[in-house]
């Protein structure tokens, strides 16, 4: 009885291990483990000496459930260092391709690994990816987890101004500074003669600039020589039904003009009577 008081507590087909996850306030964690059950496949399914191998990794292939969040190969290879020899760790994918962090197979390099992992006792295991750290008194624990991983994200997101100004002053001295040598090759170039000899005379086009004293993109002129070269009455008959709508509004002008200067000799006749 003393001896099955101090293993692992079991949930159904699951062993249930307990660990530490350190921080400012430490939180117990329970992951799920048990013996890989693979794949239900009909035997007459599977090619000749194919089973034999599947037999021989599901033996040794540990199933791990309920991980953290932050779990990685580190992580369980630290968590089950004392079981044996670990030949690889596979996170599951979801139906989208995506990695599952939760879920994941622990392939050991013999069976007897799996035994010993089920057979595991209790004591305090703290979660860490210091695989060879052999003290859990003091763990050190790299990546950040719950409450100070979206802090340390929020602060990265949103750097102080002056490391933001810092960084653009120098991105911009790049910059100018990449601009001022291509302009120096393309001088250099223009100064070397061609193949006959020959080299050309003439200035470099100045750019245009604008009101703030900075070069006019060619988007903006773009956008005004797309205006110019719109067409309106393109057609004959938009250019027939434009002049009659012009002949008409003239006409309509004409009536309105000579209604008002008849208005006017009415106002200014002389009427004694």
């Amino acid at each position: 009885m003393g001896d099955k008081e101090k293993l692992l507590p079991r949930l159904g087909e699951f062993v249930a291990l307990a660990v530490t996850i350190p921080g400012e306030r430490e939180v117990t964690h329970t992951v799920l483990f048990k013996k890989d059950s693979g794949p239900n496949k009909a035997k007459d399914e599977q090619p000749e000496g194919e089973e034999e191998e599947d037999e021989d990794e599901k033996d040794r292939t540990l199933f791990v459930a309920n991980l953290p969040s932050d779990a990685s190969e580190a992580h369980l290879r630290r968590l089950f260092r004392r079981c044996g020899a670990i030949d690889s760790v596979m996170f599951s994918t979801a139906s989208k391709g995506s990695t599952r962090k939760s879920l994941c197979h622990v392939r050991f390099a013999d069976s007897e690994s799996i035994v010993r992992c089920l057979e595991m006792r209790k004591r305090r295991r703290v979660w860490s990816d210091e695989v060879d750290a052999e003290s859990t008194d003091e763990p050190v624990h790299k990546a950040p987890i719950g409450l100070e991983k979206w802090v340390q994200g929020f602060i990265a997101a949103h750097p102080p101004l002056a490391s933001l100004e810092a960084q653009v002053n120098s991105y911009m001295q790049q910059y100018d500074e990449m601009h001022d040598s291509r302009l120096r090759e393309l001088e250099r170039r223009r100064n070397e003669p061609d193949e006959d000899g020959f080299i050309l005379v003439g200035g470099a086009p100045k750019p245009k600039l604008g009101d703030n004293g900075l070069p006019v993109s060619a988007g903006g002129n773009r956008k005004k020589r797309l205006k110019k070269a719109e067409h309106v009455d393109f057609y004959r008959f938009q250019m027939r039904e434009s002049k009659r709508n012009q002949l008409a509004e003239l006409r309509k002008k004409f009536e309105e003009d000579k209604k008002r200067i008849e208005k006017l000799k009415e106002s200014r006749k002389f009427k004694p009577y």
